[in-house]
């Protein structure tokens, strides 16, 4: 995990657009990659949560020495997902080779399917989430891609 964005939901629908003609690795969760933005619509307005910060671009990097496939990265890209911080939130999850390092984009709906709360992602939420990347890292025997804590 190397960084975080909010995206205004009037580049969304490009973004959106644009990831699903550069990759065949898209996957949606807890929605449909062709309907993603629209569905993830429904459910800001079903919750009346339009406006502030609707979306959250993630990317998820893998080092240019790793030796990895863009299968095998959208596979680990989507286990990170399985982390229970984005448990009933609507991701986008698009892996690219278009850069020299591989990686996965994840765009998230900020309102949660469930119960309506917004998304929000403390600091100390951000480092366990890349201790659980790491974890993956670890698992699947990558060399490069562990994340790196920033010196104090």
């Amino acid at each position: 995990m190397n960084r975080t964005k909010d995206i205004e939901s009037e580049n969304i629908q490009s973004l959106f657009e644009e990831a699903l003609i550069l990759s065949g690795l898209v996957t949606g969760i807890n929605c449909c990659p062709d309907s993603a933005f629209n569905e993830m619509m429904v459910i800001k307005n079903m919750y009346n949560k339009i406006g502030g910060r609707e979306f959250i671009h993630f990317i998820h990097s893998f080092h240019p020495k790793e030796n990895i496939t863009s299968e095998l990265a959208h596979e680990i890209s989507l286990k990170l997902l399985e982390y229970k911080k984005f448990k009933d939130f609507q991701i986008l999850a698009i892996t690219h080779t278009d850069k020299q390092h591989i990686h996965t984009h994840f765009i998230l709906n900020t309102v949660n399917i469930e119960d309506g709360r917004k998304w929000n992602l403390s600091i100390n939420e951000l480092i366990r989430l890349k201790q659980y990347s790491n974890y993956l890292c670890e698992l699947y025997n990558l060399k490069y891609s562990h994340v790196i804590p920033k010196k104090q």
